[in-house]
């Protein structure tokens, strides 16, 4: 695969989780998650370290690009409340969270009513966008990228990337 210039030097992919859950990434001044099967507390402790080390290393303000790929199960009730306080301890450095349903619409329906439910859960409110692709997604966030000329393609190609390497 040959990839951009943005993907691989300026804006390296930096993998940070591979679980058969979700993978985990960041790239630029992205967070890049990608929910593949069930979200649990475990990973939500996990991806709260993650996103901790991350912010700490990163200056100015950041974004985060969830995937909620087609297959992934909607998490239960108590799963929900740690997630909405994962959100929380973002929301003073993330400007824009991008959330990508893929799947059906009624699927779409179904993670926008829940992605709703958690920002209400939050005392701030949290700068949620959905979208259905990966394209709109990082369109959304290239403003917002140390880079933003051309930062679209790079971020899609990152995620890409991402998702194969969680193949091997």
């Amino acid at each position: 695969m040959k990839s951009s210039p943005k993907a691989t030097l300026a804006n390296a992919l930096e993998v940070r989780g591979l679980t058969a859950d979700f993978r985990c990434a960041t790239w630029d001044r992205v967070l890049v998650l990608v929910w593949h099967n069930q979200v649990t507390l475990e990973n939500l402790a996990t991806l709260s370290s993650i996103a901790r080390a991350f912010t700490q290393s990163r200056s100015g303000p950041l974004s985060c690009l969830t995937v909620v790929e087609a297959k992934s199960p909607p998490p239960g009730d108590k799963v929900r409340w740690r997630y909405a306080a994962f959100h929380r301890e973002l929301s003073d450095r993330v400007q824009l969270q991008v959330v990508v349903a893929e799947g059906s619409v009624f699927r779409s329906a179904l993670v926008r009513s829940i992605g709703v439910a958690l920002s209400t859960i939050c005392p701030k409110s949290l700068p949620f966008k959905f979208v259905s692709s990966v394209d709109e997604g990082a369109l959304l966030i290239q403003p917002h990228l140390s880079e933003p000329k051309d930062g679209a393609q790079g971020l899609r190609l990152a995620i890409k990337e991402l998702r194969e390497k969680a193949l091997v």
